[in-house]
């Protein structure tokens, strides 16, 4: 079935709804990075230069780096520019 962990102050927590039901429940704070993948916009530290195919690396806070996939790029890059994060931080989610 569909699973998502949320990686959320160090801890992991599995939570049994897709990635696009999490993101609904997370709220505006947050944005897809591919199709497994969504993150807290606060916590975006860089974009790096996207690679040949169009994916670009998102670099958290944390340090952690993510993969962002050519097709959730143009509008996390355009949510980074207008300040669109929303309030909830320190939180990332991955799709299994």
């Amino acid at each position: 079935g569909n699973y998502a962990i949320l990686h959320a102050g160090g801890a992991e927590h599995m939570i049994r709804a897709s990635l696009q039901e999490v993101l609904g429940m997370l709220g505006p704070a947050f944005a897809r990075t591919s199709r497994s993948g969504l993150i807290n916009i606060a916590a975006v530290a860089e974009v790096k230069d996207a690679t040949r195919n169009g994916d670009a690396t998102v670099v958290l806070r944390s340090g952690a780096e993510l993969r962002l996939t050519r097709t959730f790029r143009r509008a996390l890059m355009e949510r980074l520019r207008t300040g669109c994060s929303g309030s909830r931080q320190n939180r990332s989610a991955s799709s299994h």
